[in-house]
C-alpha cells in the first residue's frame, strides 16, 4: 500500500507530493511539514478514497428534503378539508412549520455528518 502525502510549498507555493510505504512514516512526514509551516498539507490512505461520498449525509439531507415536501402537501391537503367553509390557514400553517423545522433538522444532521467525514477524510485517523 502507497500512503501519500501532498502539500502546498511554503516558498514557491507549488503542490508537491511523497509517497511512503509505511503509514508511521507518512504521518510523521505530514505533521513535520505542518510543523515546518506548508500549506494544505494532506495525508491520503489507500484505505479510503477522498472522493467517495458519504452515504449516510446524503440519505439524512435526501429525507429532509422528502419531509419538507411532505409536508407542504399535506398541509395543503389537511388546509382544504373543510373545503365549504374554505382554506384553513392554521393548520396548513402549522404542518409548514413542523415540516420545516423537522426538514432542517434532517438536513443539518446530514451535513454535520458530511463535515465530519471530511475531517476524517483529511487526517485519515
Amino acid at each position: 500500500m502507497a500512503y501519500k502525502v501532498t502539500y502546498k510549498d511554503k516558498e514557491d507555493q507549488s503542490v508537491q507530493k511523497k509517497v511512503f510505504t509505511n503509514f508511521t512514516a507518512a504521518e510523521q512526514e505530514a505533521r513535520r511539514l505542518d510543523d515546518h509551516g506548508h500549506e494544505d498539507v494532506v495525508l491520503e490512505s489507500p484505505r479510503r478514497k477522498p472522493g467517495f461520498p458519504n452515504i449516510v449525509g446524503i440519505m439524512l439531507k435526501a429525507i429532509g428534503v422528502l419531509v419538507l415536501a411532505g409536508g407542504f402537501l399535506i398541509g395543503i391537503v389537511t388546509g382544504r378539508a373543510g373545503q365549504e367553509s374554505g382554506f384553513y390557514t392554521k393548520i396548513a400553517m402549522e404542518w409548514w412549520m413542523l415540516a420545516l423545522m423537522s426538514a432542517a433538522f434532517f438536513y443539518g444532521m446530514g451535513e454535520i455528518v458530511n463535515l465530519l467525514d471530511r475531517i476524517s477524510k483529511k487526517s485519515n485517523t
